[in-house]
């Protein structure tokens, strides 16, 4: 017998959006739901490593200046203690050189400096996933 994963057509990728602002969950839940995809979402960055594990995600789309912690503190802690390693996005407002090139020494799979269009946040989402 054969056991296998199947994305295919009518099986939606989970993604988990972390970001303080609910305005941009929002707008994000929205953009990525009218897209075909599950959305998981938190304010509160101490819950993500909680939420991959109970919800499993494909990706988590991370900010990086948070209250709580900062997304690098986070995507360190998703590296370090998750079961379920989801491929992880850095959106960020700042266009920093150096924490783009830790981001991605830290295992992120890409970082984006927001604002970010909606056709490219997508393209940059497929790619990540493989689709």
């Amino acid at each position: 017998m054969h056991y296998f994963t199947y994305y295919g057509e009518g099986v939606k990728k989970k993604v988990l959006l972390i970001d303080d602002s609910i305005e941009y969950l929002d707008a994000m839940q929205l953009l990525l739901e009218s897209s075909g995809y599950e959305i998981f979402r938190t304010s509160q960055p101490l819950q993500t490593i909680n939420l991959i594990n109970q919800h499993q995600p494909h990706l988590v789309i991370l900010d990086i200046m948070m209250p709580e912690t900062d997304g690098l503190h986070v995507l360190s802690a998703i590296k370090a203690q998750t079961n379920h390693q989801p491929e992880v996005l850095i959106i960020s407002g700042k266009n920093f050189a150096p924490e783009r090139k830790r981001a991605l020494a830290l295992g992120a799979a890409g970082y984006l400096t927001k604002p970010i269009g909606a056709s490219l946040l997508l393209a940059e989402i497929q790619k990540v996933l493989g689709d």
